[in-house]
């Protein structure tokens, strides 16, 4: 069973929007780092750790179909925007965003910010190569462990493991690369059972950060087409990501915009089955 996990109440203060649904902090990078900097030096005012999660229209598209997975993020204490559409959709309803809040850059950021980098890191998940790049480039972190786990095989007992061990480590800034949207579940479940620190779901970062993945060109990612680049470099994992869940996401989009602005356009929703063929 799920540990129950209520959000608290952030360290800084970041207006939020929702998106199909889905809450999401805008803000930028800035203001990102400022809250990862305030977050574990504040009070949560419940013994347990805070969760960050740099989430996108595939996340956003599996809240809107799972409560299980709609829960978590809900529990969150920061979403960031980490897709150029989530962007796109806080625009069409007057907020002044310019860009995206990418994990992977959000990692770098906060990395090279130095009060971040003298706190105590530590990274989950990945794969051992990754985690050691991503400690070479960053050597200027103070890193203090590594945990490795198999998501598909955690149960309550492996996650108290590991909270018992971030707990002896003492650590502000746990780093998790899951992807699938596993890590938004697995810090869910992990928060609770902390009594201090931060938990960062960052996707593929480690990978990017260690050179085993390359990232799009900056000309790419700015005008909302890494989904592209990623795509051709990957086309068997991410087809169904891009390809099959952006038009659902569109579609909401679209619908919740006219129910805003009053219009008269009636949508009609197409059936589950219908989108996938």
């Amino acid at each position: 069973m799920s540990a129950i996990c209520e959000p608290t109440v952030a360290p800084t203060t970041i207006p939020s929007e929702r998106v199909i649904g889905v809450r999401f902090e805008v803000c930028d990078y800035t203001q990102a780092v400022n809250w990862l900097i305030d977050a574990v030096n504040s009070p949560t005012g419940e013994l347990r750790g805070r969760y960050l999660c740099a989430a996108n229209v595939a996340d956003a598209m599996m809240a809107k179909h799972d409560p299980q997975f709609a829960a978590a993020m809900e529990a969150s204490d920061l979403n960031v925007p980490d897709g150029a559409p989530i962007v796109w959709a806080m625009r069409s309803v007057g907020h002044n965003i310019r860009r995206r809040v990418y994990g992977p850059t959000l990692m770098e950021k906060a990395l090279r910010n130095p009060t971040i980098a003298a706190k105590r890191h530590v990274l989950l998940a990945g794969v051992p190569d990754s985690r050691a790049g991503v400690q070479r480039k960053f050597s200027e972190v103070n890193w203090i462990g590594e945990i490795d786990f198999w998501f598909n095989k955690l149960d309550a007992a492996a996650y108290d493991d590991i909270a018992n061990q971030l707990r002896e480590l003492e650590a502000d800034y746990g780093w998790v690369s899951l992807g699938g949207g596993k890590q938004i579940l697995f810090m869910h479940e992990l928060a609770p059972r902390l009594n201090h620190g931060v938990l960062l779901g960052v996707g593929a970062a480690f990978d990017f950060h260690a050179g085993k993945l390359a990232q799009a060109p900056s000309w790419m990612q700015e005008r909302g087409l890494e989904w592209l680049f990623r795509l051709t470099m990957e086309p068997r994992r991410l087809w169904r990501r891009y390809l099959v869940q952006n038009p659902p996401f569109l579609y909401h989009w679209m619908r919740d915009l006219m129910q805003r602005r009053g219009g008269a356009i009636q949508l009609v929703e197409s059936s589950p089955s219908a989108a996938t063929r």
